[in-house]
Formats: structure tokens, C-alpha cells, sequence
């Protein structure tokens, strides 16, 4: 009975992921800031970044940051943005690529970036090489910038603004 109903789960799974929409769908658009991110081998389906231990405020010994931006219930092509402001307002780093939904399905986009705080990039790189093509390089190092971020994100018209501390 439970591998039957194990079954029925995956089928219901991959219809309702796999489903062209009806209607358009409304976009909407997750930022969480971690501790970390645990990298999953998922074999020929590539590879699940997980973040663990999220929050809104963040110690500035801490080597560094995982920012994470889900864009979910896209099934129209536009432009995803986001941008890295810190507390002087100033732009750190920026990031944009067009998504572009394939067949009348819709889909769901998952992207991060690593802050370096405490660390360097290369020290992160050297801790955990596949975080290298994440970590963003900012002129001025976060853990001489304590305050509130802000983290925007734009796809489409709808624009979204997530915030987060590094405090002393």
C-alpha cells in the first residue's frame, strides 16, 4: 500500500508540475537570505542547492551569505533582475537574464549569489569551489558595511525588495 501510494504521489507530482496553464499565471517572487547552502547531486537531473539557516540578521564574522531568489509561476518570457544595494544605498552587485518558458508550461526559476563577509571570495572558493561561480566580488568588504541590505528583484512589472542586517 505505501510504494502505491508512493506512486500515486510522484504521478500527481509530475502532472501538476508538468501542466500547461489554463490561464496566465500571476508571477511571484521568494528572496530568503541564509547561512549556507547545501549543493545535491541529482544525477542526470543536475543538481538542488538547499539553503539552510535563514534568517534576517547576520553576524559579520560570518564568512558569508547565501542570497536566494525563487520566481515562481512563470509561463510568459521576461526579464528576471535583481541588484545588491547596501546600507549606503549603493549598488554592489546587479544580475539579469531573460527566462523564457518552454511549451505553455509553467515553470519555476531558482538562482543565488554568495556575499562574502568575513571570508575573501577565493577563501570561499577554497572552502567550497562550486560556491566560486556565486560569489559576487564588492569593492568594499561587507563586514566593513554593518547595516541593513537590501536585495530587489524585478521580473515582469512586479518588483520585490527583501531586506537584512550585518551587525557588529
Amino acid at each position: 500500500m505505501k510504494r502505491l501510494l508512493a506512486a500515486m504521489g510522484v504521478t500527481v507530482m509530475l502532472v501538476l508540475a508538468t501542466a500547461p496553464a489554463s490561464t496566465q499565471a500571476s508571477p511571484r517572487i521568494d528572496i530568503r537570505v541564509c547561512r549556507d547552502v547545501t549543493i545535491r547531486d541529482l544525477g542526470s537531473q543536475g543538481t538542488e542547492a538547499v539553503p539552510t539557516g535563514c534568517a534576517r540578521e547576520f553576524s559579520i564574522s560570518l564568512p558569508y551569505v547565501v542570497m536566494f531568489f525563487e520566481i515562481a509561476d512563470i509561463d510568459t518570457q521576461g526579464q528576471f533582475q535583481w541588484q545588491l544595494l547596501d546600507p549606503t544605498d549603493t549598488a554592489v552587485a546587479t544580475f539579469s537574464q531573460r527566462l523564457d518558458p518552454q511549451g505553455g508550461y509553467t515553470w519555476t526559476y531558482f538562482y543565488y549569489a554568495v556575499l562574502p563577509i568575513a571570508a575573501t571570495r577565493e577563501e570561499i572558493i577554497a572552502q567550497n569551489p562550486r560556491l566560486g561561480f556565486a560569489a559576487i566580488n564588492p569593492t568594499k568588504p561587507a563586514k566593513e558595511n554593518p547595516g541593513e541590505w537590501k536585495l530587489r528583484a524585478v521580473f515582469s512589472g512586479l518588483t520585490v525588495t527583501g531586506r537584512f542586517v550585518l551587525k557588529p
